[in-house]
Order: C-alpha cells, then sequence, then structure tokens
C-alpha cells in the first residue's frame, strides 16, 4: 500500500528531455524532507501494527512481556489474585443481614471497609488483581515494564511485579 518510489515517479512525469541524471538528482534534493516523512510514518506504522497484534489477555500480555526480553514462553507469567476472598456485599433492609459500616481511612476502625476514592488511593498490597512474576536472573527496567503493562491492561486494574 506504501510502496511508493519517488525517483520512478519522477522518471515518468518529467519529459524525457529532462530524464538526465542531474535533474532527477536535484529534483530528489527537494524531496529529502517528504522522503523523511514517509519513512517515520512507516516506521509508526510498523510500530502500531506490532503494538494492537496483543490485548489485555493474560496469554497475550505474557506473550509481549517475553517477547520484548527475548525470553522463552513461559518464563514471565501472570497469576490472577482472587479478589472476592474479602469481598463486601451490601443488602436490603428487607433481607435482615447483618449491617455495614463504611468510613474513612483516616478513622481507623478495627477491622475497616474499605472502600476507594478518587481522592484516597488504596492501601499497598491491597486491590491487586493480579501480578506478573519475573524472573530474579532478568535484568530489566522497571519503568519499561510498567510501560508495557499499562499500554494493554484495563483502565483501574492494579498490578504488582515480583520476582521468583
Amino acid at each position: 500500500m506504501f510502496d511508493f518510489s519517488f525517483r520512478n515517479t519522477i522518471k515518468r512525469l518529467l519529459y524525457p528531455f529532462y530524464r538526465k541524471t542531474k535533474h532527477i538528482a536535484v529534483l530528489m534534493t527537494f524531496l529529502v524532507s517528504i522522503r523523511r516523512l514517509k519513512d517515520n510514518f512507516i516506521a509508526f506504522r510498523n510500530k502500531t501494527e506490532y503494538d494492537i497484534k496483543f490485548n489485555a489477555q493474560t496469554l497475550s500480555l505474557e506473550a509481549r512481556l517475553n517477547q520484548e526480553y527475548n525470553l522463552l514462553m513461559g518464563t514471565i507469567y501472570i497469576e490472577t489474585v482472587s479478589s472476592t476472598d474479602n469481598a463486601v456485599y451490601t443488602f436490603w433492609l428487607s433481607e435482615n443481614q447483618a449491617p455495614v459500616y463504611v468510613g474513612w481511612l483516616s478513622e481507623m476502625t478495627i477491622n475497616p471497609v474499605y472502600t476507594f476514592w478518587l481522592s484516597e488511593p488504596p492501601p499497598a498490597g491491597i486491590g491487586i488483581e493480579f501480578i506478573v512474576w519475573v524472573p530474579s536472573t532478568l535484568n530489566f527496567d522497571l519503568e519499561q515494564m510498567k510501560a508495557i503493562i499499562n499500554l494493554y491492561k484495563l483502565a483501574g486494574k492494579r498490578y504488582a511485579i515480583k520476582p521468583y
């Protein structure tokens, strides 16, 4: 689709008298910035095509991370954390269940019920939905790995990166 040759197009559009090497070279110098723009566009297109091959599914994200660090499949793996263990349910009064009292973290109740607002981040370790397990022998940039995971994960999902 984008296989376009400026040199061949110039040769086809010029009169036969002007199809000499020096005339073509002069016209090619005028097109340097356009050729660079085309090369940048093709590089961006190739990177975008590579990025959209993956999604937020566990196997797809694992494959992307393993390809990024040139590892065998399954070296970096993702474990889903069950978040229903400490779930708090609210009921209607007619259901005759024990009442649930909700408060701010600053109130420090004995058994706090955690509800999170945008202005109050949850404490560390609470609300993690998946863990990315990375080999301890792998040297990697933590911020780069977080950037790759954040590119593909669903909004609002929390995770942790841990060595094994």
